[in-house]
């Protein structure tokens, strides 16, 4: 499992989980192959076929999109590990030869399509930059060629020579195999790793996190400095506009926005008065 409190080292290399990731998808490939390739030999049905494939992506499909939540609590290898042994399990029952057999492993075979494809893009993200992230993920999606390639050209020649079940057992081999080498890599690639297209920070050189708790004290630091900086910036509005001079708002505005006083105080008597004519006093 990833634990939270691992501390932040440089990304490893990428070769090692490249290769490993493109191996995975050419063995689900090859395992997704292997019942069509020996089954004139194996005297497999098409109907029987059918209903393996069916089974196949209509488990996937629900995998792939819980797969998400899983690879985030336990790493992509070790999803890796498990679709490996999906594999293996499903192998097995394929070479038991029974339809009801067949469409087990056809499930065993979807829990294993499914998330493997998530789990490498999750991986493989973090360590290439966004300028090289197309062309890794196009190399890791060779993989799928590559097993259809092999299960084509190796799986008859030993379905021929030593009969159907070997086949399932050299897939079921191969996925052991390829257990072996995800648990290898492992514990190089768990944990919190520095991506490529994110470089670490200077003041935290290879520095501990803290775990959970730091971390949402962060966010509430982040938080608290979001609200002063607005605060701030209110503020410095408030000031420009009070700084302004605000036009005069009243019934009598002036020329200046000031209100013209004199007006208010002028009579009709007095206005007359000021042009000659002076009514006098009742």
């Amino acid at each position: 499992m990833v634990d939270a409190n691992n501390p932040i080292r440089p990304a490893p290399a990428l070769l090692p989980a490249l290769g490993a990731m493109t191996s995975l998808q050419a063995l689900v490939a090859l395992a997704l192959f292997a019942p069509g390739v020996v089954a004139p030999r194996a005297h497999i049905e098409v109907w029987q076929l059918s209903m393996f494939s069916c089974a196949v992506f209509a488990v996937g499909i629900p995998a792939s999109f819980w797969g998400g939540g899983f690879i985030a609590r336990v790493g992509s290898l070790r999803i890796a590990s498990l679709c490996a042994a999906a594999i293996v399990v499903g192998m097995a029952l394929a070479s038991l030869g029974s339809s009801a057999a067949l469409l087990a492993a056809g499930f065993c075979l979807g829990l294993a399509m499914g998330p493997e494809t998530p789990a490498s893009a999750a991986l493989l993200a973090r360590l290439v930059t966004p300028e090289r992230r197309a062309f890794v993920f196009s190399v890791r999606q060779t993989g799928n060629q590559i097993g259809a390639v092999c299960g084509s050209l190796a799986l008859p020649a030993i379905a021929v020579a030593f009969g159907s079940a070997w086949c399932y057992a050299v897939v079921a081999a191969l996925a052991l195999l390829a257990i072996a080498l995800f648990e290898q890599l492992r514990p190089a690639y768990a944990g919190k790793v520095i991506s490529a297209s994110q470089p670490r920070s200077p003041r935290s050189p290879g520095a501990d996190d803290g775990g959970p708790a730091h971390r949402d004290a962060g966010a509430g630091l982040d938080a608290v400095q979001r609200d002063a900086g607005f605060a701030q910036h209110r503020l410095r509005h408030d000031r420009h506009a009070r700084a302004r001079p605000q036009p005069y708002r009243g019934r009598h505005p002036g020329r200046r926005g000031q209100p013209r006083r004199g007006l208010r105080r002028l009579s009709l008597p007095r206005a007359l008065r000021h042009i000659g004519i002076d009514l006098g006093k009742p």
